[in-house]
């Protein structure tokens, strides 16, 4: 549905444009080679990359072994891909004071893709010049909203963090309030191809499927005032026709100039139509999610401390790494010793009756103008059983020439709890004139456990216009 929105929207766009308007169109033809090996644990390789120090990604949620995260599936690196993407932006003023950038972006896949998700293959066959996103942003004085598809919205940690929608996003201020309102679904192009009751690929029409919300919208509704020295907000959540519901309040306090506080509060409930698609759910659930945060400023020291606690029935949608049932006390202090950023941290928290702590510290070093390191050490304790990861992460940037930069990204995590691994990246970006650079990056992945590592390689030119 939100397709024909967008080919309506590109429509409306081009033929009604004031012929006055100041007007620059600009883009790029990005020409990518990606061919990524997942050794001989293919589910193993695809959590490495997916952790916070390399792609950040969150593939396997809390919806059961059989469900995935697809957002972020189709982030991993490429088992195979060869394609050309030419994006073209239009930019200028639509009248006084109200801004436009219009972009549009089409794909051409020369050969059949293969990727990852779930731990398995899914092949897409080879597609001629097709349509791959679009988009449209308005920014004015009182109002910003975006049209098309939002690359990666976000709401709140505990729903859509980070999600990548076709819908509008619109903030503005009315009647004296903060206002913002969105809504939209997945990629429908994507969805079309896969999932239509006439598609013979059942793999990939499956893979699709093990994502509960892959057919659901998302809508959201926000309203916001300050008064005095606190910020109130009211928050409205849902999807579909109220399969989902979560009613926030949140308060944002300053008590001083140096201590500040937030308070959250979360009604979260679900239908038997929801929870039926939810492994190990049925009938009707609701919970509550109860946080509140702590800001201070001593000297130079930063503290930090936060009380949280989320329900074992609260349903959490495209999260920040929540978990449901678990509550938690935390406090982190950064401090600056001898110009290098430290941060301590302690945590006490109870998940499924049993009480658990953690202790850690981090710093980040840069070395010099090229290197930065970033080392963090954690004990945690939980039924009277030790253990503890260290994690040295290091990225290094080296011009060459003034043209040609080496750069290298390298973690290294060392867990007595999990299995510990070790990844290498490195590569070269090189400016072949103004307007066309050349992107070349080749990575190593191993972890113990495993007879086969994985890789990957990556070629990428652009050009500019």
């Amino acid at each position: 549905m939100f397709k024909e929105y967008i080919l309506v929207l590109i429509l409306l766009f081009t033929f009604t444009l004031p012929a006055s308007a100041g007007m620059t169109i600009e883009g790029e033809i990005r020409t990518i080679f990606d061919k990524a090996y997942y050794g001989d644990d293919e589910e193993a390789i695809a959590n490495i990359w997916a952790n916070e120090e390399i792609l950040d990604l969150n593939l396997y949620n809390y919806y059961g072994e059989t469900r995935i995260t697809l957002e972020d599936v189709w982030n991993l690196p490429m088992n195979e891909e060869f394609k050309q993407e030419y994006e073209v932006q239009m930019s200028g003023q639509l009248a006084a004071e109200t801004d436009f950038l219009f972009t549009v972006v089409t794909q051409n896949n020369f050969v059949e893709t293969k990727r990852k998700g779930g731990g398995q293959d899914h092949p897409d066959p080879p597609r001629q010049l097709h349509l791959d996103r679009a988009s449209l942003n308005l920014s004015a004085e009182n109002y910003d909203v975006q049209l098309g598809h939002i690359e990666s919205l976000v709401a709140d940690d505990y729903f859509l963090s980070g999600k990548g929608l076709e819908g509008m996003d619109l903030e503005r201020k009315l009647f004296g309030l903060d206002f913002r309102f969105f809504g939209g679904g997945y990629n429908p192009d994507r969805l079309y191809n896969v999932v239509d009751e006439e598609n013979e690929n059942e793999d990939e029409k499956e893979i699709y499927q093990r994502d509960p919300h892959y057919d659901r919208d998302f809508i959201g509704l926000t309203l916001g005032k300050e008064l005095a020295d606190t910020y109130i907000e009211g928050k409205y959540y849902f999807i579909n026709s109220n399969e989902l519901v979560n009613m926030v309040l949140a308060l944002q306090q300053e008590f001083s100039p140096s201590l500040s506080g937030e308070f959250e509060v979360v009604h979260n409930s679900t239908n038997e139509l929801y929870n039926s698609r939810i492994e190990e759910l049925s009938g009707e659930r609701s919970d509550l999610l109860v946080r509140a945060d702590l800001d201070l400023e001593v000297g130079k020291a930063d503290v930090n401390a936060q009380i949280k606690s989320i329900g074992q029935d609260f349903q959490l949608v495209y999260d920040d790494g929540l978990t449901p049932g678990r509550d938690e006390l935390s406090l982190k202090i950064n401090y600056p010793i001898r110009a290098i950023p430290t941060t301590s941290s302690f945590t006490v928290g109870q998940f499924e009756g049993e009480q658990d702590h953690a202790v850690g510290i981090g710093v980040l070093y840069q070395f010099n103008q090229w290197t930065t390191l970033k080392g963090k050490y954690e004990l945690r304790e939980r039924s009277d059983q030790f253990d503890s990861n260290a994690l040295v992460v290091g990225e290094f940037i080296y011009p060459l020439y003034d043209n040609l930069k080496l750069n290298s990204h390298v973690v290294n995590s060392f867990d007595t709890a999990e299995e510990s691994f070790f990844f290498a990246e490195g590569g070269l970006l090189y400016q072949v004139t103004e307007d066309i650079d050349f992107k070349f990056k080749l990575s190593y992945i191993s972890r113990d456990g495993l007879a086969m590592d994985g890789n990957r390689g990556y070629i990428e030119h652009v050009i500019r216009f």
